[in-house]
C-alpha cells in the first residue's frame, strides 16, 4: 500500500498475529509500542515545496510526545500529547475493553 496509515495498521496487525501463532501464553502477557515515521517528500518538478508528515502509532500503554522548539526563541518549547496510553482505568478505554469482550 502507500497510504502510511494503512501500512502501519497492517504492520500492527501482522506482528499481533504472529504473537498469537507463538508457544507462550498470549492470555497473560502485554504488549507495547510506539511507532513514528517521518516521510519528507522533496520539492517536485513543478516547483511546489518540499513537504514533511509524521505518522504515529502505538498500541498499549505507551505514549508519545513531540517536543517542538520556537525558531524565534530557541530557550522555549512546547509538548504535544501524540498517543493516549490505552490504560484500563480511563474511562473511555475501559468501554472500549468492554466492547470488545474484555473485563
Amino acid at each position: 500500500t502507500t497510504d502510511p496509515a494503512k501500512a502501519m495498521r497492517l504492520a500492527f496487525a501482522q506482528v499481533q498475529q504472529s504473537l498469537l501463532d507463538q508457544w507462550f501464553d498470549t492470555e497473560t502477557s502485554g504488549t507495547a509500542a510506539t511507532v513514528a515515521l517521518v516521510l519528507h517528500l522533496p520539492e517536485d518538478q513543478t516547483g511546489l515545496q518540499s513537504e514533511a508528515s509524521l505518522y504515529v502509532a502505538h498500541v498499549g500503554d505507551s505514549r508519545a510526545m513531540l517536543v517542538s522548539r520556537a525558531e524565534e526563541d530557541a530557550t522555549s518549547i512546547s509538548l504535544n500529547a501524540l498517543t493516549r496510553e490505552h490504560r484500563p482505568d480511563d474511562p473511555e478505554e475501559a468501554e472500549r475493553i468492554y466492547e470488545e469482550g474484555g473485563e
